[in-house]
């Protein structure tokens, strides 16, 4: 069979100076947004709202709601990738080819840094300026909306020329408008439910002390329900707004809306909507029986168990226990899905818990000891390596199949990704001492020395392999199909690369690192199209940051 170039792939026919120009686009692009994160990483480290405090004029209320301002931006992006999800391969397309002919892009990046650099000496002015006259801190704000406005406009300019972004705004303004429109609903709706606090509180109070009152006697019980303060005996707790439960309505709720969307092609509607009341009166339920159980545990056992571990971990595996079990059981049960009664393969069956059983076991493992334990120190942390190591090994039939090589550029990768994540750390602050050290010192020599080696080996060994086969191995493929072994990890888009590496950052406490050590991970695993690279680098990443652990005693990387 014949072909004609019209009929072959652009990326197949396009001559080599084409391609290479495509690579430097988005070589450029990552490397704007890369100074654009820095940018904005730096001026929230540096500046806080808080030094407006006592300040004079009308602009002092708005400006000091700039805090809000990435949660509104958060929103915004996510509703538009939403609402314009059909249209972002032609969108994106677009950009690209007029990004790809703008020869003079350094000229306005140029420009974005001068306007950046007086946007840094004006916020400075305005948020710690000694003069807070109205007409001098007036003038001050203008200067610096101005700026602000420039930095973005130029660097808006350098990443595309400014006919492209209005011709883009004039033919998608519906769904613009639309997407902001969703995106300002949503983050408003965050903050209404904020609201709901006090009539949650009272309810949630309520059935706290109807459950103390069948463990305990009236005398030993302490109630002051117009403070909100309840407990046992010798221990007192404050049902304060993040108790009463709105958080954990508003996580099962996104938690559940995703999930109706993602999988909206296997359910039932309208009925499997009756998830969203199920799963709201569960958890906030769940959230009474925490409490009840923390003052049992404060009372009765032991207060550091309580306010330590307990309390930060319980709500979590609360929240996991409830939200995977009704995904879980809606995908089970014929009245929420139509593949409950559907045949399913038998490989498919197998393979995708050996992708993520090891991470759910993990984590779940890590918020069972983190409950059990003061916060702080994790002396049980060898429990997780068991629990991993358990894991793989059920599954290790599967792994075999996989392809494993040795890859020098995986090497280097991983030792990127190091510098990357302790020049972060250095440069947001993290680098502060350590308890560990001390923590350690509470143990004798031969359980210290065992808890250093497992931990070592938990780092370099389990954690890799248990990330990498959730994160690049299954998520960041499943976005493209549900059939994700089938899905070659060159064909992974750039939404699923990055979707996939920000839930990777998320995950580590450490959003920005995070994110960028996922996204060169993914990038390792697309040269090859091996999971098995991405391992690699991971594995060199945290090896490198043991030995600084032990060898240069930088406690603060673990």
């Amino acid at each position: 069979m014949r072909y004609s170039a019209s009929t072959l792939s652009p990326s197949l026919v396009a001559p080599l100076p084409v391609r290479l120009a495509g690579r430097f686009t988005l070589a450029r692009w990552m490397a704007l947004g890369l100074a654009l994160m820095g940018e904005l990483l730096g001026l929230t480290i540096r500046f806080d709202t808080a030094s407006l405090d006592g300040a004079t004029g009308w602009w002092t209320n708005w400006l000091s709601q700039a805090a809000l301002l990435p949660e509104i931006l958060i929103a915004l992006a996510a509703a538009l990738l939403v609402v314009g999800t059909g249209r972002l391969r032609e969108i994106a397309g677009l950009l690209a080819r007029e990004s790809a002919a703008h020869a003079r892009w350094w000229l306005y990046f140029i420009g974005h840094l001068a306007a950046f650099a007086g946007l840094v000496l004006a916020t400075s002015y305005v948020f710690e300026g000694g003069r807070r006259s109205a007409s001098a801190s007036e003038f001050g704000v203008a200067v610096w909306a101005g700026l602000a406005a420039a930095t973005l406009g130029l660097w808006l300019a350098s990443l595309a020329p400014a006919g492209c972004w209005s011709r883009l705004v004039r033919r998608e303004y519906a769904a613009l408008a639309a997407g902001c429109g969703v995106g300002l609903a949503a983050w408003g709706a965050g903050r209404a439910t904020q609201k709901l606090w006090r009539p949650l509180g009272d309810g949630t109070f309520y059935i706290v002390e109807r459950l103390l009152g069948l463990i305990y006697s009236e005398a030993d019980i302490v109630s002051y329900p117009e403070d909100r303060m309840l407990g046992a005996r010798s221990f007192v707790v404050t049902i304060a707004p993040d108790c009463s439960g709105y958080e954990g309505i508003g996580l099962v709720a996104v938690f559940l809306v995703a999930f109706l969307w993602i999988f909206r092609s296997n359910l039932r509607f309208p009925q499997v909507l009756l998830l969203l009341p199920v799963g709201i009166a569960g958890i906030w339920l769940a959230n009474s029986l925490r409490i009840a159980a923390l003052i049992v545990l404060g009372s009765s056992w032991s207060h550091d168990v309580a306010v330590g571990g307990f309390h930060s971990q319980a709500g979590w595996l609360a929240f996991n226990a409830i939200a995977l079990g009704l995904v879980a059981g809606a995908l089970r049960v014929r009245f929420f899905s139509h593949s409950a009664t559907q045949a399913i393969p038998a490989a498919r069956a197998i393979n995708t818990p050996a992708y993520l059983v090891p991470f759910l076991v993990t984590v779940g493992t890590t918020m069972i000891a983190a409950a059990f334990q003061p916060a702080g120190f994790d002396r049980l942390y060898g429990l997780k390596v068991l629990a991993a190591g358990l894991a793989l090994w059920h599954f290790r039939g599967i792994y075999r199949k996989l392809e494993w090589s040795w890859s020098w550029p995986a090497v280097v990768a991983g030792i990127f990704v190091f510098a990357l994540w302790v020049g972060i750390d250095l440069a947001t602050g993290r680098s502060r001492a350590s308890t560990l050290p001390d923590d350690l010192s509470e143990l004798s020599t031969g359980w210290a020395a065992a808890w250093l080696v497992l931990r070592v080996v938990g780092s370099t060994l389990t954690v890799p392999l248990v990330e990498e086969l959730a994160f690049r191995g299954y998520l960041m493929r499943r976005m493209a199909s549900a059939e994700f072994e089938d899905v070659k990890f060159e064909r992974c888009t750039w939404a699923a690369v990055i979707a996939s590496s920000a839930l990777f950052g998320l995950m580590h406490g450490r959003w920005l690192a995070g994110t960028l050590a996922g996204v060169v991970y993914a990038l390792v695993a697309r040269r090859r199209g091996k999971l098995c690279d991405a391992v690699l680098a991971h594995a060199v990443t945290n090896a490198a940051i043991a030995a600084a652990v032990l060898w240069q005693r930088a406690w603060w990387l673990w």
